[in-house]
């Protein structure tokens, strides 16, 4: 990425993680109410691939070190309501995952490690711990790092070799974020 399309690709990071906090921030209020399977299947997988986006989004913004304090007080109580799909989602790929090893499990669990470790980022909340536990979202990260921990060389590879994480891929991870480092999936 050139240096004078940077503040245009920010621009677009924001614009879009406003955009699926939103409507995912509209199906957490719905889903306060109501549960996951009265979605119905489309929807879930709607919601599936929104929920897969948004995590991307929160993860490239901190890989990244984009500012969001414009944002935040727009985002805290769209993405607030966006934990439970988050939830449902996590628990999705924890169990797609669990026999393949995939750069996406790395990635969703480096952003909810971002919200975590940075939740003055996304919310106007600094003390989130006990949302966390009450919406499922600890339960949801300990049954990911379950699934990246149960990987072994018997598990099988990468669907495609782009899939394959490269050490270019941990510019901007934590040290924190330990899973990168023993997935087993280096080039």
């Amino acid at each position: 990425m050139a240096a004078k399309n940077i503040p245009e690709a920010e621009m677009h990071l924001k614009q879009k993680l406003f955009e699926f906090s939103t409507d995912l921030g509209n199906v957490g209020k719905f889903l306060e109410a109501n549960l996951w399977a009265k979605l119905g299947e489309e929807k879930e997988i709607q919601v599936l691939h929104a929920t897969g986006n948004l995590l991307n989004l929160i993860f490239l913004a901190s890989k990244y070190d984009v500012d969001l304090s414009d944002l935040r007080q727009q985002l805290f109580p769209r993405l607030f309501l966006a934990l439970r799909p988050i939830y449902f989602y996590v628990i999705h790929i924890s169990c797609k995952f669990r026999n393949t090893r995939g750069v996406l499990p790395l990635q969703v669990r480096s952003a909810l490690q971002f919200i975590f470790d940075d939740t003055t980022r996304f919310f106007s909340e600094t003390d989130l711990r006990q949302t966390f536990e009450e919406l499922g979202t600890n339960e949801a990260c300990r049954y990911l790092d379950e699934t990246i921990n149960l990987w072994s060389e018997e598990t099988k590879n990468f669907d495609t070799e782009e899939e394959r994480v490269d050490k270019s891929d941990l510019v901007g991870i934590p040290r924190s974020h330990e899973w990168w480092v023993h997935c087993g999936c280096w080039n």
